[in-house]
């Protein structure tokens, strides 16, 4: 098992069963890479070809999502291939923090970020609603001062990044949670290829033996969200943003304390 995979047999079952979760969580709520990121740290691949080898996966995943979405008629590639731009470019910068900086050593930003969107998505009652208030940006606006600096932090650490794309689409934007949702995949997909670029230029190698694991179980979980985004979004996405927020909180506390 090792030897076909390149990975050893316990890494091997710990990556199947959280890459349905991962799969089901980051087609819903963007939040994938909370449940991903305790796994990459504490298996025995380096954290970067674990990390690049996760963002082809990704890839390949958001490409089923929009091409189902698309399919559904509830995403429009040219309305937000701007954005797209945006999220790509910052996707490519925080690939290249990356290289320059040790992720462990900047763990305490993933904490603040998590607590922000579940502060947001507890008390705005906007998250609830399914028609919005008016936009608060303009489409400009949005791209150059939100969309660009969490793409930033998405290819750089990743944790909420895709929750803190639909929570500001909702509150800037005034998007309806499923439009949000898709449309946060499309951005994802923008961040995850700059990285990729990034990573790949920087050394960073592709381990064969978890994106078998991945593709195959994540993306059990990508078809279980994705018809759960089309047909149940406005009722489960923000509950699950919610649970998983707090699992990331919890855990945090409890390693820093038994550490």
């Amino acid at each position: 098992m090792e030897n076909i995979l390149g990975i050893s047999l316990n890494d091997a079952v710990l990556f199947s069963l959280a890459s349905i979760v991962i799969g089901v969580v980051e087609t819903i709520s963007g939040g994938g890479m909370l449940v991903l990121l305790p796994v990459l740290l504490n298996i025995q691949i380096p954290y970067v070809d674990g990390l690049f080898t996760t963002k082809i996966t990704f890839m390949i995943i958001y490409i089923f999502l929009l091409t189902y979405f698309r399919y559904k008629n509830i995403f429009y590639f040219k309305e937000h291939f701007f954005s797209f731009i945006l999220a790509f470019a910052g996707g490519f910068i925080g690939g290249r923090l990356i290289l320059l900086l040790n992720p462990k050593q900047l763990d305490l930003i993933i904490p603040l970020v998590v607590a922000t969107v579940l502060a947001y998505f507890v008390y705005d009652p906007l998250t609830r609603l399914k028609k919005r208030n008016q936009a608060r940006l303009n489409a400009l606006g949005y791209n150059f001062f939100i969309c660009l600096p969490i793409g930033i932090y998405d290819g750089f650490l990743g944790p909420a990044s895709g929750s803190m794309y639909i929570a500001s689409l909702i509150f800037f934007l005034a998007f309806q949670m499923q439009k949000a949702i898709v449309i946060t995949k499309f951005l994802n997909a923008g961040t995850v290829l700059g990285a990729l670029l990034a990573l790949a230029g920087g050394g960073a190698h592709f381990v064969g033996g978890l994106a078998v694991l991945q593709i195959t179980f994540m993306g059990l979980g990508a078809v279980i969200g994705a018809f759960l985004v089309v047909y149940k979004a406005d009722k489960i996405a923000r509950p699950l943003i919610i649970l998983v927020s707090l699992m990331t909180l919890l855990n945090f506390i409890v390693s820093k304390i038994f550490h």
